[in-house]
């Protein structure tokens, strides 16, 4: 007799819209909205990522020996994000190539969060058009 036994596994992905973010030429930092709930269990983890124009790890909570030389003593992030949830990254230094796409990906087992933020970068005597902000993903 075979007997065939079966598991399911859920993989929770949430998303969650665009957010806009400028910065203006000779800023001294900018930082990338993200957060989630708070409270969240060890083991999460965080990573800021770009795709283009090739992908780029930008910050890891996890392990930083896999960021990309471009953004290398460059980023930050709160020690206390398991507590308070604030993923957000401080860019410090922020310059014309660091205009683009960030993800931001939660790694909470078993979900998933991602946000994304685009930075603009202003150079001085462009118009600039702020955004404000930050969106409280449900579900984490």
């Amino acid at each position: 007799m075979i007997q065939t036994v079966s598991a399911h596994f859920v993989l929770y992905f949430l998303s969650v819209g665009q957010q806009e973010v400028e910065v203006t030429e000779g800023s001294d930092s900018v930082v990338l909205p993200c957060r989630t709930s708070a409270d969240l269990p060890e083991g999460t983890s965080v990573e800021w990522t770009r795709s283009e124009p090739e992908f780029m790890m930008v910050h890891s909570s996890s392990n930083q020996r896999n960021q990309d030389g471009f953004y290398r003593d460059r980023t930050e992030m709160s020690k206390d994000f398991l507590r308070t949830g604030d993923v957000s990254l401080t860019l410090r230094n922020p310059r014309d190539g660091d205009s683009g796409r960030y993800v931001c990906t939660v790694h909470r087992d078993p979900d998933v969060l991602r946000h994304t933020v685009v930075l603009k970068y202003v150079q001085k005597g462009q118009i600039e058009t702020p955004s404000t902000g930050t969106l409280n993903p449900v579900g984490l």
